[in-house]
């Protein structure tokens, strides 16, 4: 039977450090702004600190099922250089605007291939409306609300003076 993983978790950068193998995992940017109906990235650098690691695995996951993540690079050997992957965050066309958390994560292993531990990285994903013509709705809508109060002062008026008729006086 399968030992179950221990995950520790940190944000934005969590450093593992102890008597075995030292890994650090960060997410630059840590915080993501994405339109709902698009994507962006953040990049995941894996580097080890001190003692021997062998490959290490990256996954991502996410509690909201409208929000997509993956990696460009899913597994890397962590010598003496930092690796890098880039994680890509997906929102789906009808995602709610707010604020949900996407993790990322990197399980290592030992030169023998012996399953260590996880360290993870939470980053921010904050979900905002694609807007009206390229313009937030508040923006529309104030514009359209300028637009139709200045329509209807202007059709008052005219109807005014529509209605207005002249009298003369017969002498």
């Amino acid at each position: 039977m399968a030992q179950p993983r221990p995950v520790r978790s940190v944000s934005p950068r969590l450093t593992a450090s102890g008597s075995g193998p030292d890994v650090s995992i960060v997410a630059n940017p840590n915080t993501l702004k994405v339109e709902a109906g698009s994507s962006s990235t953040t990049k995941l650098t894996v580097a080890r600190l001190n003692g021997d690691v062998g490959d290490v695995f990256l996954h991502c996951s996410s509690h909201n099922p409208s929000l997509t993540c993956w990696l460009d690079t899913v597994t890397m050997v962590v010598d003496g250089e930092a690796r890098n992957s880039t994680l890509y965050v997906a929102a789906g066309a009808g995602t709610n605007h707010g604020s949900y958390p996407i993790v990322g994560a990197v399980d290592v292993f030992t030169p023998n291939g012996e399953y260590i531990t996880t360290y993870s990285v939470t980053i921010l994903v904050v979900v905002t409306s694609p807007g009206i013509f390229g313009v937030s709705p508040l923006v529309f809508y104030s514009a359209i609300g300028a637009v139709a109060g200045a329509g209807a002062s202007t059709t008052a008026g005219a109807f005014f003076f529509v209605r207005r008729r002249r009298v003369s006086k017969k002498m």
